[in-house]
């Protein structure tokens, strides 16, 4: 398919900054970014802040960011978090006493037999390192946990922002029903078939991309949004131009303004190549 608009293209020559989602957006379904890609942003990111906004934990993302050659802030875990290298510049923790009452309760429930993963600013927590589930996980972030638990006494001096847990469908659907109760202290999302994201009541991507923006004083009017999947619809809404991905949700595609070219036919790439033109003349 071809990029489609319901403004003119030449605006995008106005743009203050770009918020990028990683997974099925910037990353093709290899989980790679291509060259073309790394050209223009590197090109864009001279011009305007480029930011990467992920469900992704910081560490996750800081190859990527390197790759790119960005000097922007994080905005990781669902918005949870907003960090560099340096400094924590927002963090939205968990409810401590629902996040011991849920992991506890998925430990005694399903023990080892699931992947329950915990983040925040600086580590990765995880249950096991021993079924298929952690394994594919490890092999998307490219490196291992920082700490084992096998109970909860390691949050008595920790605050997650994001707990994943990683099951079949039907352990999945099995949570989802049976901790609803949870749901008046956190989000309990199911992202996937297999995924189910447990974050913050007051974390969002586009509360992450909100934050960033007035923390660098940068101007809403003119901010620039692309997403695919229904947990970025937030930071579309946030943002004045809603780019949705060809590979995108119908969700997203119907809250965008713009609808670009499928991530594994380069569709980011093109997009930031277009906005580098406009820029150009």
């Amino acid at each position: 398919m071809s990029a489609t608009f319901s403004f003119d293209k030449k605006e995008l020559k106005k743009l203050s900054c770009f918020f990028s989602d990683i997974d099925g957006t910037l990353l093709d379904s290899k989980s790679e970014i291509s060259p073309l890609a790394i050209q223009e942003i590197k090109k864009l990111s001279h011009k305007i802040p480029f930011f990467l906004c992920s469900g992704r934990n910081p560490k996750g993302m800081k190859k990527i960011k390197d790759a790119l050659g960005l000097t922007t802030p994080l905005i990781s875990l669902n918005g949870a978090l907003i960090s560099d290298d340096k400094h924590i510049i927002y963090s939205e923790p968990l409810d401590r006493k629902a996040s011991s009452d849920i992991i506890y309760t998925l430990l005694v429930q399903f023990g080892d037999s699931i992947s329950i993963e915990g983040y925040d600013a600086h580590k990765w927590y995880c249950n096991t390192t021993d079924n298929q589930y952690f394994a594919y996980e490890a092999k998307v972030l490219g490196f291992q946990p920082d700490v084992i638990f096998k109970d909860v006494s390691f949050l008595d001096e920790v605050e997650l922002n994001k707990i994943l847990v990683i099951a079949s469908s039907s352990v999945c659907d099995e949570i989802m029903n049976g901790y609803r109760f949870y749901r008046e202290k956190v989000q309990i999302i199911r992202n996937h078939d297999t995924y189910i994201e447990i974050v913050p009541l007051m974390a969002s991507k586009g509360n992450g991309i909100t934050k960033a923006m007035e923390a660098l004083n940068l101007d809403k009017s003119h901010s620039l949004a692309v997403g695919d999947s229904s947990i970025d619809l937030s930071m579309l809404e946030a943002a004045h131009y809603k780019i949705a991905m060809g590979n995108a949700d119908h969700v997203i595609k119907n809250a965008s303004n713009a609808i670009i070219d499928k991530n594994d036919d380069d569709g980011l790439a093109k997009l930031v190549k277009e906005i580098n033109l406009q820029m150009a003349d």
